[in-house]
């Protein structure tokens, strides 16, 4: 895999773990313009270390060394464990709090078709 290719993958992976929601977010947040990031991503322009360095800077978790040599793996173990235990409670509230959107819904839901059906019967 190219240095270029693993910069892709590192940017993919910034979205996918909501660092970023967008690739015009994450250009934003990297201090670059959505062209120029795309411009870099697909190669047109130069791959340069104060690009590598602001993506490594802009996330810890990052393995600077496995960009640049492909050593190691893309993520540093110890600091992605305590991020993904946050992050994983962060999303459990969220679910939960769907859970009870979704519940609460479901009874108003049922709630309106009983008065539907005894507006219904009334005018029968």
């Amino acid at each position: 895999m190219s240095e270029l290719e693993r910069i892709r993958k590192v940017c993919d992976w910034l979205i996918f773990a909501e660092f970023a929601q967008s690739d015009s977010d994450l250009a934003q947040k990297l201090g670059y313009a959505k062209s120029s990031l795309s411009q870099i991503l697909n190669g047109k322009v130069p791959l340069s270390e104060k690009f590598i360095n602001r993506v490594c800077y802009f996330n810890k978790n990052i393995n600077r060394v496995w960009i640049l040599n492909e050593e190691g793996d893309m993520l540093l173990k110890g600091i992605l464990k305590d991020d993904s235990v946050e992050k994983v409670k962060q999303l459990q509230e969220q679910l939960n709090d769907k859970a009870e959107i979704i519940l609460y819904q479901k009874k108003e839901i049922a709630s309106l078709q009983k008065k539907l059906q005894d507006y219904e019967n009334k005018k029968l």
